[in-house]
C-alpha cells in the first residue's frame, strides 16, 4: 500500500511541475514582454531586484557582538575629543539610525558636540528611567548582532568621559536637566509615594476615629504611637517597593551591556544575570526607601490630625451658633402633614419591636416609649415621602382616603402600595435610611400595621410589589429576609440555581478581565481625556448661560460690577468645577459622604460599584475578584465621586433652590454647612453624572437619553445569556455597559447633536413665547433671564398682540420650567457637538498626515507604534477620520475595524475577540468548503479556553515581568496553531493554546507567532511600559512595513490562511524574508516611486503574489522535511488542501475510502500516519467529482 501510493504521489507530482512550470513561464514571458515595451530600462532593473537582494553590498557582521567589539582604552576622552573623532560620530550616526529611524539623524543646524550631547541624554535616560530603560532592552532584543556592536562600541567608548563635575565632562547643569527630568518622568518614582501612603493609612484612620468620637486629646496622646506603628509600616512598604525598583533597573542594565557586547552572557548565549549585584542594588535602593517612608508616613499622619481636629472644632463651634432645624418642608406640605393626626396601636407596637429585635426585653418599655420610638421613625419616612411628592408637584394628584388614613403605618403602607409609581426608589431609600430603620425593620413594621389580608409578608396583591420592591432597592435585604423566612428568590429549583450560579461565575469572569494594573493606568488616562473634553463643552454651555444672563440684565437696567463679578466666578466654577473637585479627593470623599449617608442606593452606585458588575450585583463578588479590583474600582471611586460634587454644586447654584443655593448661592460646601437637605433629585442627577463619566452607568428602560430605551434591553438582555458562544452575550460582548455608554458619548460629543441642538433651540424659544402671551394669568411668574425669552417678549410686542391667552399660574410655571430645561439641553448639546467637531476634525488631519501607520496607532519619538484603541473617547474619532479619508481616497472600509472604533468592543482580548475574528476569518473563507466538524470543535475549543484563560487575567501582570527578564517569554507566540485530527483533538488543542497564553513561563512553550513582513521573531515592546503607563507598543516599522500600511494590507491579506494554522506560519516565515529584503529593494527603487498610487498598489498586489508562491514552495519543502522527522508522510499542507476541497469531492473520497477501507480519510490518515492519506483522498475526489456527467 505504502509502495502503490508513493508511485502514484510522484507521478502526480512530476505532471503537477510540468504543468506548472509551462504555465508560469508563459505567463510570466507574456508579461514581461508587454512590460518590456514601455519601461524597457526600468523593469530590467526591477526583474533583477529579487535576484540582487541576495547578494548584499556590504556582507553585514553576523558574529555575537562581544567578538565584534575591542576593549576600550583606560584614559579619559574629553567632550570636545569626541565631537572631534569623526569615526566616533560615524558608529554613533549608525546606532541612532537603526535605533530611532530618520529622527536620530544628526539635524543641519546640529554640531557634532550637540549630537554626541543628545546621545549622551539618551544614555542617562535609559540608566535612570524604567521606561526608557524598558524601550532600550526592547530596542536589543530585536536588533542584529552588528547593530548591537554598533551601539555597544560607542556606549562602551563614553564611559571615558569624565564625570559632569569633572573637566572635560559636559556642565553640571546639563547632568541636573538630564537625571532631574528622568526621575521626573518616571513612573516608578511615584509608586513608593503611594505605596507609603497606602500603608499609614491605618494611623491616619485610627487617628480619626478618636477625633470624631470626641476624644481630641485621646487622639493627641495616641498620636505618637500611631504615628510610630504607621511610620514603620510606611518605611517598609517604601523600602520594599524601592528595593524593587533596584532589582529592575541593575537587572535591565546587565541584559543591555551583556547583549550590546561590553560583558559575556552565560554558555548558552542567554544572558546571565548577576543576582548579587542586583541584590545589592535592591539593598541600597531598599535602605533610602525605609528612611524615606518612615518620614514621609509619619507626616501624612501628624498632618491628618492636625487637619480633623481643627476640622472638629470648626464643626462644633458652628453647631453653637446654629440653631437645629432638621428637615424644612415647605408650608403647604407641612399644613397637609399635620391634619394627619397619626394614631398608634400599642399591641402592633409589641409585635414590631419583637420583629426588631427578638432579644428585647418588652417589660422593660413603656407604652409611651414604644409609640413615641416608633411613630417617630415610620412617620418620620411618611413626611418625607410627602414632601418630596410636594417638590414634584404631585401632592395635588393623592387620593383624599389616603390621606385620611389615621394609623401611621397603614398611610405609609397605603401610600406605597397605591401610589408607589410617583415616589421615587432613590427617595424611598433616603427616607427609610434617615430614619434609621433598616430595610427589614421598615418591612416588618409596615407588615405589623397591615392586616392579614394584606400582609407585605405574604406577597399578595400590590403590597406584593412593595416588598418586591424593596428588596430591589436594598439586595442585601433580600438576601437576609430569604435567610430569615426561608423563602426563596424567584430562580428557583436546580435549574434556576444552576443559572444563578453560572450569572455570579461569569460576573467574576468580566471582573478579572479587568484586573491588571495597565487597565488601571488606561482608565485612569480615558478620565483624563473625557475631563478635558468636558471642561471645553462646559466652558462654552456657561458662557452662552451667562451671556444671556448679562444681556437680560442690561436691558433691564439691573447690570452691575458686583454681578459681573458673580458671574465670572459662576463661569470658572462650571468650567473647571470638576477639575477643583479632583485636585482634592479628600474633599470629595467627605461631600459624597455627607450627601448620601442616608442615600444607602445611591452610595453604592457610586462608591462600591463595579463597571460592569453594577452596585446591586456587587456582592456576588469573590473576595479575590474584590481585591483584584482595588486599583480599578479606586480609581472609579476618584472620578466619580469629584463628578458627583461637581455636579451637586452646579445644581444648587443653577436651580435656585430654597436655602440651599439660586442668584447668591455658594454652592455644596455652604449647602452642608447649613444642615439642610439636599432633594433626592440633585442627588440622583449627580450620581448619573458619575456613572455616565466612568462609562459605567446603566441605561434607563424609559424616559433617559437617545439609545437608553435599546441600550437597557441589550444589556439585560446581554447578561441574562451570559458567557454562551455565539454572536451575543456576555462572551461575545463582556462590557455591554461601556459599550452602551462609549456610543452615547460619541453621539453627543458629534456634529450628529447639531440637529438635535437646533430642535430644541426653537422648542424652548417657542415656550417662552407662548409664556410670555400667558403673563397676565399669573403676575407672579417670572421668565427665565434666558436671552431667547427676552426676544420672545420683544417679537410679540413687535407684533402688537393684543391679548393674553387664559390659563393658570401652576401652567404657566410649568411652561416656564420646560422651557428652561429645553433651551438648557439645547445648550449642553451644542457645546458638545463643538468641542467633538473639533475633535473629529483634529482627528481627520492627523490621519492625512499619518498615512503610514494604521488608524488606531500613534508614533512615539523613536517611530515605535501605540496602540490608542484602548484609550477611549479618542478611537471614535479617529475610526471616523479613517473612513473619512478611506472614502475620500476611494478605498475599501474595514467594517470590523469600523464597529469596534465607535462601540468601544473590541478593546480588550479574550472570548470576544476570539469569537469575532473567527467570524470575520469565516467570513473571508470559503463558506461549505471547510470541514464543519473540525472548526467547530476547534471554534468551541478556543472559546472554552478564552473563558477560562479570563479568570487568569491577574497572572497577565506576572507574565509581563517574566517577559521583562526574559527574551524568551518577550517572544509574541501563536495560539491559534492547532494540532491533530477529527474535532475533539483539534477543539481540545485549541482549548489548552487558549488558555495556555495568559499563563506566565508555561505560555513560552507556544510557537512563535510568524510576521509576513518581517524575518526573525516578534517582540513584545516593554512589557513593564505596558503596565506602568497602559500603552502598548509595536517595534519601529520598516520601510516597507510603512508602505503595506500606507496601501492598507492586513497580515490576513499579505498571507491569506490556507485553512490550517501551521501551513500558515509556514509560509509567513517565508514571506517575511522576502518582503523584508526583496519587496523592499522593490519600493526603494526609482521605477516604483514614478508610479501613481494606483499603479503602486498593483505593483506591490502582483509582487506579494510572486513572492507568496515562492514562500509556499519553501514552506512546503520545510513542512515536507519537519513531518519526515517526525515519522509523518503527510504536512499541515495535505491538510489544507483536503479541507478546502468541495464538499461533493470530500463526500466522494469519503465513500471510495469506505468501501475501500471501512473508514473515512482523516479516520485512515490518523490511523497510518505514514501514508498520505489527505494528498491520496483529494485526488481521488477530484478525479470523481469529474467522471459522473
Amino acid at each position: 500500500m505504502k509502495s502503490s501510493s508513493n508511485a502514484f504521489f510522484d507521478s502526480f507530482k512530476e505532471e503537477e511541475e510540468v504543468v506548472e512550470e509551462n504555465t508560469n513561464n508563459a505567463f510570466f514571458d507574456s508579461f514581461k514582454e508587454e512590460e518590456e515595451e514601455v519601461v524597457p530600462e526600468e523593469k530590467e532593473e526591477t526583474d533583477n531586484a529579487f535576484f540582487k537582494s541576495f547578494e548584499e553590498d556590504e556582507v553585514e557582521d553576523t558574529r555575537p557582538a562581544v567578538e565584534q567589539l575591542e576593549l576600550p582604552e583606560e584614559t579619559t576622552k574629553t567632550l570636545t575629543e569626541f565631537a572631534e573623532d569623526e569615526n566616533f560620530i560615524a558608529n554613533v550616526k549608525k546606532y541612532a539610525k537603526s535605533r530611532f529611524g530618520e529622527s536620530g539623524a544628526q539635524q543641519e543646524d546640529e554640531s557634532n558636540e550637540d549630537y554626541v550631547k543628545r546621545f549622551l541624554t539618551h544614555t542617562r535616560q535609559f540608566e535612570t528611567n524604567s521606561l526608557d530603560l524598558g524601550a532600550q532592552v526592547a530596542w536589543m532584543r530585536g536588533a542584529s548582532e552588528q547593530e548591537k556592536a554598533n551601539f555597544g562600541r560607542v556606549y562602551q567608548e563614553m564611559e571615558r568621559l569624565p564625570a559632569f563635575y569633572e573637566e572635560g565632562g559636559t556642565s553640571v547643569l546639563s547632568a541636573v536637566k538630564d537625571f532631574g527630568l528622568s526621575v521626573f518622568t518616571d513612573p516608578l518614582s511615584y509608586l513608593g509615594l503611594g505605596v507609603v501612603k497606602v500603608a499609614s493609612l491605618g494611623a491616619q484612620q485610627g487617628i480619626k476615629k478618636l477625633v470624631l468620637a470626641g476624644a481630641k486629646e485621646a487622639a493627641l496622646k495616641q498620636s505618637k504611637k500611631l504615628l510610630t506603628k504607621g511610620g514603620i509600616k510606611g518605611g517598609l512598604a517604601g523600602g520594599a517597593t524601592e528595593a524593587g525598583v533596584g532589582v529592575i533597573q541593575s537587572l535591565g542594565q546587565q541584559e543591555i551591556t551583556q547583549e550590546a557586547g561590553m560583558e559575556l552572557k552565560g554558555d548558552d548565549g542567554k544572558v546571565d544575570y548577576d543576582l548579587g549585584e542586583a541584590a545589592l542594588f535592591g539593598t541600597i535602593g531598599g535602605v533610602l526607601g525605609f528612611g524615606g517612608g518612615v518620614g514621609l508616613s509619619r507626616k501624612l499622619s501628624k498632618d491628618v490630625a492636625k487637619k480633623e481636629i481643627a476640622k472638629q472644632e470648626a464643626l462644633e463651634a458652628a453647631e453653637e451658633t446654629i440653631e437645629e432645624g432638621g428637615l424644612e418642608l415647605s408650608e403647604e406640605a407641612i399644613e397637609r402633614v399635620s391634619k394627619q393626626n397619626f394614631k398608634f396601636d400599642v399591641n402592633e407596637g409589641y409585635k414590631v419591636y419583637d420583629k426588631l429585635s427578638p432579644d428585647y426585653d418588652i417589660g422593660k418599655l413603656t407604652d409611651v416609649k414604644i409609640k413615641k420610638d416608633i411613630q417617630n421613625r415610620v412617620g418620620q419616612i411618611g413626611v418625607q415621602l410627602l414632601e418630596e411628592i410636594e417638590r414634584s408637584g404631585k401632592f395635588k394628584d393623592l387620593p383624599k382616603e389616603i390621606l385620611a388614613e389615621k394609623q401611621v403605618t397603614k398611610f405609609v403602607g397605603r401610600l406605597l402600595v397605591e401610589q408607589g409609581d410617583i415616589i421615587d426608589d432613590d427617595v424611598l431609600d433616603s427616607a427609610i435610611s434617615r430614619s434609621g430603620l433598616s430595610m427589614e425593620q421598615f418591612t416588618q413594621a409596615l407588615n405589623a400595621g397591615q392586616n392579614e389580608a394584606g400582609s407585605i409578608l405574604g406577597g399578595f396583591g400590590r403590597a406584593g410589589k412593595v416588598f418586591k420592591r424593596l428588596k430591589e432597592i436594598d439586595p442585601e435585604f433580600q438576601k437576609r429576609w430569604e435567610n430569615l423566612y426561608g423563602i426563596e428568590s424567584e430562580t428557583v429549583g436546580v435549574m434556576g440555581k444552576a443559572y444563578s450560579m453560572m450569572q455570579k461565575l461569569d460576573r467574576n469572569r468580566r471582573a478579572l478581565m479587568v484586573t491588571q494594573l495597565s487597565t488601571t493606568i488606561r482608565n485612569v488616562a480615558t478620565g483624563g481625556m473625557r475631563l478635558t473634553m468636558e471642561m471645553g463643552a462646559n466652558a462654552i454651555e456657561t458662557s452662552l448661560y451667562h451671556l444671556g444672563k448679562a444681556t437680560s440684565a442690561v436691558l433691564r437696567g439691573e447690570g452691575s460690577v458686583r454681578g459681573v463679578r458673580n458671574g465670572l466666578k459662576d463661569m470658572a466654577r462650571d468650567a473647571l468645577g470638576t477639575l477643583a473637585f479632583i485636585s482634592d479627593s479628600g474633599q470629595t470623599k467627605e461631600i459624597s459622604e455627607a450627601l448620601l449617608k442616608h442615600n444607602p442606593r445611591l452610595w453604592r452606585q457610586i462608591d462600591r460599584s463595579l463597571q460592569e458588575v453594577g452596585a446591586d450585583n456587587n456582592d456576588d463578588l469573590w473576595r479575590f475578584s474584590k481585591w483584584a479590583n482595588s486599583l480599578n474600582m479606586a480609581q472609579d471611586r476618584f472620578f466619580r465621586r469629584a463628578v458627583f460634587s461637581a455636579s451637586v454644586d452646579k445644581q444648587i447654584r443653577r436651580t435656585g433652590l430654597k436655602g440651599l443655593g439660586g442668584e447668591d448661592a455658594a454652592g455644596v460646601a455652604e449647602a452642608l454647612a447649613t444642615g439642610k437637605s439636599v432633594p433626592a433629585s440633585v442627588l440622583k442627577q449627580a450620581t448619573e453624572d458619575a456613572l455616565s463619566f466612568t462609562f459605567s452607568r446603566m441605561p434607563k428602560a424609559s424616559k433617559g437619553k437617545i439609545g437608553d430605551t435599546i441600550a437597557h434591553h441589550f444589556i439585560k438582555f446581554n447578561e441574562s445569556l451570559g458567557p454562551i458562544p455565539g454572536p451575543v452575550g456576555t462572551a461575545a460582548f463582556p462590557f455591554a455597559r461601556f459599550m452602551a455608554n462609549a456610543m452615547q458619548f460619541q453621539f453627543s460629543y458629534s456634529p450628529l447633536s447639531i440637529p438635535a441642538a437646533a430642535f430644541n433651540t426653537v422648542g424652548g424659544a417657542t415656550k417662552y413665547i407662548k409664556r410670555y402671551l400667558t403673563k397676565g394669568a399669573d403676575s407672579t411668574s417670572t421668565l427665565s433671564d434666558d436671552p431667547l425669552a427676552k426676544a420672545g417678549r420683544e417679537l410679540a410686542e413687535a407684533g402688537k398682540i393684543g391679548r393674553a391667552l387664559k390659563g393658570k399660574g401652576a401652567k404657566g410655571k410649568q411652561i416656564d420650567d420646560g422651557a428652561e430645561a429645553q433651551m438648557r439641553l439645547a445648550r449642553e448639546q451644542f457645546s458638545k457637538a463643538t468641542v467633538g467637531s473639533a475633535a473629529l476634525m483634529a482627528a481627520i488631519k492627523y490621519r492625512i498626515d499619518n498615512p503610514d501607520i494604521k488608524w488606531y496607532e500613534g508614533e512615539k519619538e523613536d517611530g515605535r507604534t501605540v496602540d490608542l484603541r484602548p484609550f477611549f473617547p479618542i478611537t471614535p474619532y479617529l475610526a471616523v477620520a479613517d473612513v473619512i479619508v478611506r472614502l475620500g481616497e476611494g478605498r475599501e472600509i474595514d467594517t470590523k475595524q469600523l464597529i469596534e472604533g465607535l462601540t468601544g468592543a473590541q478593546f480588550r482580548a479574550g472570548a470576544s475577540s476570539y469569537m469575532i475574528d473567527s467570524a470575520f476569518e469565516f467570513l473571508r473563507a470559503d463558506n461549505g468548503n471547510n470541514i464543519q466538524q473540525e472548526k467547530l470543535g476547534e471554534f468551541f475549543g478556543g472559546y472554552v479556553g478564552e473563558i477560562f484563560g479570563a479568570y487568569a487575567t491577574p497572572l497577565r501582570v506576572v507574565r509581563d515581568i517574566d517577559a521583562a527578564f526574559r527574551k524568551d517569554s518577550a517572544v509574541v507566540r501563536d495560539s491559534r496553531q492547532t494540532e491533530g485530527s477529527g474535532a475533539l483533538e483539534r477543539g481540545l488543542s485549541a482549548g489548552v493554546n487558549a488558555f495556555q497564553r495568559n499563563l506566565p513561563f508555561l505560555n513560552s512553550d507556544l510557537p512563535a507567532l510568524q510576521s509576513p513582513t518581517q524575518e526573525g521573531d516578534i517582540i513584545q515592546q516593554d512589557p513593564l511600559t505596558t503596565q506602568l503607563t497602559g500603552q502598548k507598543m509595536t517595534a519601529r516599522r520598516t520601510a516597507v512595513q510603512k508602505e503595506l500600511v500606507k496601501h492598507g494590507y492586513e497580515d490576513y491579506q499579505i498571507v491569506p490562511t490556507t485553512g490550517d494554522k501551521v501551513a500558515d506560519a509556514y509560509i509567513k516565515k517565508y514571506m517575511g524574508k522576502l518582503v523584508a529584503d526583496s519587496l523592499a529593494t522593490e519600493i526603494d527603487s526609482d521605477y516604483y516611486k514614478g508610479l501613481s498610487r494606483v499603479k503602486q498598489e498593483a505593483a506591490i498586489k502582483n509582487k506579494l503574489s510572486l513572492y507568496r508562491d515562492i514562500a509556499k514552495t519553501l514552506g512546503e519543502a520545510e513542512a515536507i522535511e519537519d513531518s519526515d522527522k517526525a515519522g509523518k508522510r503527510f504536512t499541515p499542507f495535505d491538510r489544507a488542501q483536503w479541507t478546502r476541497m468541495s464538499k461533493v469531492g470530500r463526500k466522494l473520497a469519503d465513500e471510495y475510502y469506505k468501501e475501500k477501507y471501512g473508514k473515512s480519510v482523516a479516520e485512515m490518515q490518523k490511523e497510518e500516519p505514514d501514508t498520505n492519506h489527505f494528498y491520496i483522498g483529494k485526488t481521488i475526489g477530484n478525479s470523481l467529482s469529474t467522471a459522473y456527467q
